[in-house]
């Protein structure tokens, strides 16, 4: 990182550099290139600014021992600045609970761009501690997942019993479609250690996507066992009962769920789907309404009491998802509300304004869609074709 042109300015492009919330690094200009052709600016590559944060995020596993990008740091000065031919280090300090200090330290030299990053653990704990980076992590998260996976094993070549390293390999696994290894990798995880919740979790996916629904209820049990008060795991909970079926136990794990965390409108808008498979329309209207409640933009919501075929919509509920349609929303999202507002202003004999917003819904849906009439038709005469007499006899 060059120097700027004085030290006033450098700070002033480069204050809340980097935040103590995770050692994160929050803002970052290239000094020596322009925001654009002719501009004094600099082109800035971080951002904290609302609408673009694009942070640079670093940490330690396993998260539940080991300071992340979520954890607070501290540091002995509010400002550090880079002079003269000398490296300049920037140490942030974090402690936990367990007894373990770690020291991030960033590493800035002059007339580079590049920031090396290090930490230096001490362990006052009373047990032995194995601790890896985000380096894997990293390379899932954009996508390289080949070179994630050869992070992990080779940590598990020199730590053969790594339970977070286990973990991420079982999740690789699971994106790849390969359920069996990531079922085998995460039970030897479990064995190792019964009493983390996040493998169970892990687990209960492989199975549920792997369609061994009786297991992923299983594994749901066992973490609501080590982590009863978890909204979210609840939410799965009840995501896992509805595929099996079993809808009045449903109803309890989303209700649970929301009692926890009341604005949670996804956990509301399966309640309402479950209330409404078992006949309680009552019940199913009341828990879409506090979906829309948390989250005016539910289109499927508002689709959802529409095809109660019983409920009337309020000139302001109409008002509100006119209002909403005008916002940037997801296209499923305007769909369900143009299908929404198109049964709403039925209700209200307004046919002609109903008529156009099933027409625009219908239209948006049919582009969302890979759908030829044509194909289909050719589809269906070659089985016609196929099954003739002749090819019968033989």
């Amino acid at each position: 990182m060059k120097d700027l042109d004085s030290p006033k300015k450098a700070f002033e492009q480069a204050k809340n550099y980097i935040s103590h919330k995770g050692g994160t690094i929050i803002n970052a200009y290239l000094n020596d290139y322009p925001n654009e052709l002719n501009s004094e600016a600099r082109f800035q590559l971080l951002s904290n600014s609302a609408g673009s944060i694009f942070h640079a995020q670093s940490g330690l596993i396993p998260a539940d021992q080991m300071p992340t990008h979520q954890s607070e740091f501290t540091s002995n000065r509010k400002e550090y600045f880079l002079e003269g031919d000398s490296e300049l280090i920037v140490p942030l300090s974090w402690t936990g609970d367990n007894g373990i200090q770690v020291t991030k330290n960033y590493h800035f030299k002059p007339n580079s761009y590049i920031i090396e990053v290090d930490y230096d653990v001490t362990n006052n704990s009373n047990e032995d501690k194995t601790v890896s980076s985000y380096k894997g992590i990293r390379h899932a998260k954009a996508g390289r997942l080949k070179l994630a996976e050869e992070v992990y094993k080779t940590i598990l070549k020199e730590e053969p019993d790594n339970v977070d390293a286990m973990r991420l390999l079982g999740i690789l696994a699971t994106k790849g479609g390969k359920y069996k290894i990531a079922e085998q990798i995460l039970i030897k995880a479990i064995k190792i250690v019964p009493s983390y919740s996040l493998l169970w979790r892990n687990i209960s996916l492989v199975y549920r996507l792997s369609g061994q629904l009786e297991k992923a209820q299983k594994s749901m049990d066992n973490i609501l066992a080590l982590d009863p008060k978890n909204a979210s795991v609840w939410a799965d909970y009840g995501t896992i009962l509805i595929m099996l079926a079993k809808y009045k136990e449903a109803i309890v794990a989303y209700s649970r769920c929301v009692s926890l965390k009341p604005d949670s409108p996804r956990a509301y808008l399966s309640l309402g789907h479950a209330y409404n498979t078992i006949g309680n329309k009552d019940k199913s209207i009341e828990s879409y309404l506090n979906s829309i409640k948390y989250n005016s933009n539910s289109g499927e919501a508002y689709w959802s009491l529409a095809n109660l075929k019983t409920y009337s919509f309020t000139r302001q509920q109409i008002d509100q998802m006119e209002e909403t349609l005008k916002g940037d929303i997801e296209e499923i999202e305007k769909i369900q509300l143009l299908f929404a507002l198109g049964k709403a202003y039925e209700g209200l004999k307004e046919f002609k304004t109903s008529f156009m917003k099933y027409k625009e819904g219908n239209w948006l849906k049919r582009k969302s869609i890979s759908y030829s009439s044509q194909d289909n038709t050719d589809a269906i005469n070659k089985t016609i074709n196929f099954f003739n007499k002749e090819s019968i006899l033989k």
